[in-house]
């Protein structure tokens, strides 16, 4: 089976396979996909696809969930401007400074930072 790239209900299911339910919406099935990042086959379940369908999402995940869950890990850093500690989304590098959110939400504000 050839994993499509997008999640457009057309272009899954092929003339003949399956038909529409009243609303027009073809019904989903499970995929086995695998991680782009560790290689990993992982379930995309009919439900996650409906989930991101309802939501607006259009591709279908590269990532297994364990390598998009690191993908989002939090770093505990301390503001720049206030010395409060904080996490932050990425991993700093020392090259620019690191707010916490309300000294980030003040300095865009004030137009001090873009």
């Amino acid at each position: 089976m050839t994993v499509p790239q997008r999640l457009d209900y057309g272009s899954e299911i092929k003339a003949g396979e399956g038909s529409p339910t009243p609303a027009g919406i073809y019904p989903l099935e499970d995929m086995v996909l695998k991680c782009e990042v560790c290689g990993a086959r992982f379930l995309f379940s009919a439900g996650e696809q409906r989930y991101y369908l309802k939501h607006g999402f259009k591709h279908i995940p590269k990532r297994c969930p364990r390598c998009r869950k690191k993908r989002w890990e939090w770093h505990e850093v301390v503001c720049e401007l206030c010395g409060v500690e904080t996490k932050v989304p990425f991993k700093p590098t020392g090259v620019r400074p690191v707010y916490c959110y309300e000294c980030y939400k003040k300095l865009k504000a004030e137009g001090q930072i873009a």
